[in-house]
């Protein structure tokens, strides 16, 4: 991991190098799960303006953090409570984390998703979930050495026309 990496509470002005990284991302970590037509398409300046949305929303409770190495954005997550209707309202939800593929595999996710927790423990929850498609061994296997455990629920989704099935994980924060 860098040794400059810094972890910081996102900005509006963070807003293109979120979405420039999220298209990135998505292109490298679901290629052969996604349809690639979708993929191809998946639009920088789209993902900027939900970005914008996200981090000018009044909404108390959405964290987004970035991973910040040399003066650039490396990474980035965001967390809050779940929206998972079957959910106490204590439990939290890790809702993207996402890095540099060229970064991939140093320790920014670790070092983000510890961030997510910590910024979730402090909102007073005591629980969190996430939801990973199901296929994509190596986001599971990233989520279980930091702890967090499937437990049991799937739901079938839909993700650029192609059917996918999201398994859902849960890690005990307090």
């Amino acid at each position: 991991m860098a040794t400059d990496l810094r972890i910081r509470r996102a900005t509006g002005d963070d807003a293109p190098a979120i979405a420039a990284l999220h298209v990135a991302s998505w292109r490298a970590a679901y290629r052969g799960m996604l349809d690639e037509a979708f993929l191809d398409a998946l639009s920088v300046e789209q993902r900027t303006g939900f970005w914008r949305g996200v981090l000018g929303a009044a909404e108390a409770g959405v964290t987004v953090l970035v991973a910040e190495a040399a003066g650039a954005i490396v990474g980035f997550c965001s967390c809050g409570r779940t929206q998972d209707p079957d959910e106490a309202a204590s439990t939290g939800a890790l809702t993207t984390i996402y890095v540099a593929p060229e970064r991939a595999r140093g320790g920014i996710g670790s070092a983000l998703l510890a961030s997510a927790e910590e910024a979730m423990r402090d909102a007073g929850l005591t629980d969190a979930l996430l939801w990973v498609i199901g296929e994509n061994a190596d986001a599971r296997a990233f989520y279980e050495r930091a702890g967090w455990r499937a437990d049991g629920t799937e739901r079938d989704e839909s993700i650029g026309g192609r059917p996918v099935i999201e398994v859902r994980y849960r890690k005990t924060l307090s």
